[in-house]
């Protein structure tokens, strides 16, 4: 209210929220693999919490000098780099500890060398036997501009799948093609290979942008032959996506990754048995946290219903016990 000899007039009225800090929570975890010597590797993780998160890796216990940020970056994997890997993030008042993930020193290097042609339409004269624009989220607008990327996937079996080649932007609908030399498929041989598009304002990588709420989709998983090096008709070499048809967006659900949890029975022994509620058929994480301010991973548990129990024999041993739970993909 501001007032002088003449009178007085008051502000619109404004409103003021206190939000209570929100614990760090992993909504992505690092992924265990084998690992060839040589071979470039990166480990990447994704969490959200009240700001400013704080991140430190650690390998084999030890915390690695200078990895401080969601990813960690190996760029000549050795003998020396196998083991495993975890990260811990913390803001100003709690922390989380990520999964183990273990990085395993492969016998010897993978077949490479097979060509795809990454396309979303037929490019040779007079062919249209792939024609799968991606639209956007209403099934009708087709995506275009920087904002929008598509990436290749593949791998020589479908939990091998693996980015093999740069984002690729769209126009209209259609990314820029590309040939894509495989380094994990040999020529002639048979892979599995899939499109995964995502908004990139949301995350760099698509399991990024996926598990921070960002829209995303991904195609049907292709199983094709690997073209041989200049396979003709130049320049349209590479095994095409046969079979591919267009797809589009899922809206961003931020939500549809917690479990809710339900205490069901506390014997006398201390023991407690939950209940966990969720989506059928995914696997979930429950983190428990004793101490007021660490939050550890607890159990892993695959939802095969929808509805899953767990007990914890250790929780008469706390004076507190709290726990949470979060899909993991």
């Amino acid at each position: 209210m501001a007032t002088n000899a003449f009178g007085a007039v008051t502000s619109a009225p404004v409103s003021l929220t206190v939000e209570a800090p929100v614990s760090p929570q992993f909504v992505l975890q690092p992924q265990s693999d084998h690992v060839y010597a040589g071979q470039y590797v990166g480990l990447q993780v994704a969490a959200v919490g009240t700001p400013p998160l704080n991140y430190q890796w650690f390998h084999d216990g030890v915390a690695v000098p200078g990895a401080t940020s969601a990813s960690l970056v190996l760029p000549n994997f050795s003998t020396n780099d196998a083991g495993t890997y975890l990260v811990k993030v913390s803001n100003e008042t709690e922390s989380a500890t990520s999964l183990a993930a273990t990085l395993t020193l492969a016998d010897a290097a993978p077949a490479r060398g097979g060509l795809v042609r990454f396309a979303n339409v037929s490019e040779a004269p007079g062919s249209l036997t792939i024609f799968a624009p991606v639209f956007d989220v209403d099934g009708l607008t087709r995506l275009n501009g920087p904002d929008f990327v598509s990436q290749m996937y593949a791998g020589v079996t479908p939990e091998q799948l693996r980015p093999v080649a740069p984002p690729r932007e769209f126009s209209s609908g259609f990314w820029q093609p590309m040939t894509v030399v495989l380094p994990n498929g040999a020529p002639n041989a048979t892979v599995f290979v899939q499109a995964r598009v995502w908004d990139r304002r949301s995350g760099v990588t698509y399991e990024t942008a996926r598990a921070l709420g960002g829209k995303f989709g991904r195609s049907a998983l292709l199983q094709i032959v690997a073209g041989e090096p200049h396979m003709p008709p130049f320049p349209f070499e590479g095994a095409p996506l046969t079979g591919l048809v267009s797809f589009q967006l899922q809206a961003g659900l931020p939500n549809f990754t917690t479990g809710l949890l339900e205490l069901t029975e506390h014997r006398d022994d201390g023991t407690l048995l939950w209940q966990l509620k969720g989506a059928a058929g995914f696997r979930y994480l429950v983190e428990r946290q004793t101490d007021g301010a660490n939050w550890t991973p607890f159990q892993v548990l695959t939802n095969a219903t929808g509805i899953v129990t767990f007990t914890d024999t250790s929780a008469g041993d706390a004076k507190m016990q709290l726990y949470r739970a979060r899909m993991l993909d």
